[in-house]
């Protein structure tokens, strides 16, 4: 069985066939440099993982079509420092914002830096920590609009159980308010009317249809399950 750190920490998923591909492909430095020996200490995961981070470069910031061997060593590097690829993807994605700001650097693509000197440069850590703001503030962003998501269901399942609610006949309709008031007044929460009217009655009243709703599915799927274990 393969070890956590033997598994890459990226979603990139590459076939054998694929891995063996790409570290064939990698262009090799000066041998001076031991690159003949060097690819033969790096792990699958360690290759898929730079390569991982190589296309989201490429995709944000281009003039990084091909994994080098200057590519590899950088972002191992910052790997076995203990910066995660997350860590990495963020700081890279920072970067790409801060460009994108930079009308000059948009235009001028020499005043970029690379894939390798980004990773290799002073200024990275910064980058790392700006990384992290912009994973916050996204990922704020997305638990707002998961949020108005949640109450635009939620108000369209209250306003279809109201419809429902109205057009039950007179005594469902009344004992189905004499249910809510019960539980409310068991909890001496119930201010105001003892009508559809009042809001703490009309919430209550479509949260026990919706509850009703749920326990008549569960006991129809418990129904047909049981029916189709005896037949």
């Amino acid at each position: 069985m393969a070890e956590l750190f033997d598994k890459p920490q990226s979603p990139l998923k590459l076939t054998d066939a694929e891995l063996k591909a790409l570290r064939a492909s990698v262009p090799r430095g000066p041998k001076d440099r031991g690159a003949r020996h060097y690819l033969k200490g790096i792990t699958d995961a360690q290759l898929a993982d730079a390569e991982y981070l190589r296309r989201g470069w490429h995709g944000l910031l281009r003039a990084c079509r091909k994994l080098t061997e200057d590519r590899l060593r950088a972002a191992i590097a910052r790997l076995d420092e203990g910066f995660g690829v997350e860590d990495l993807r963020w700081a890279i994605k920072a970067y790409a914002a801060e460009i994108g700001k930079d009308v000059w650097r948009q235009q001028n693509p020499q005043a970029r830096l690379t894939f390798e000197r980004f990773l290799n440069g002073d200024r990275f850590e910064l980058y790392v920590d700006l990384g992290e703001q912009l994973a916050d503030a996204e990922a704020r962003i997305k638990r707002h609009a998961a949020q108005r998501r949640r109450e635009r269901y939620q108000a369209r399942v209250s306003e279809e159980l109201l419809d429902t609610f109205l057009g039950l006949p007179f005594d469902e309709r009344k004992a189905m308010i004499e249910r809510a008031v019960a539980q409310l007044e068991a909890r001496g929460k119930l201010p105001g009317s003892r009508s559809i009217d009042n809001p703490f009655v009309r919430n209550q009243v479509l949260r026990l249809m919706q509850r009703d709703e749920q326990n008549a599915g569960s006991s129809a799927s418990l129904g047909e399950a049981l029916e189709e274990a005896l037949s």
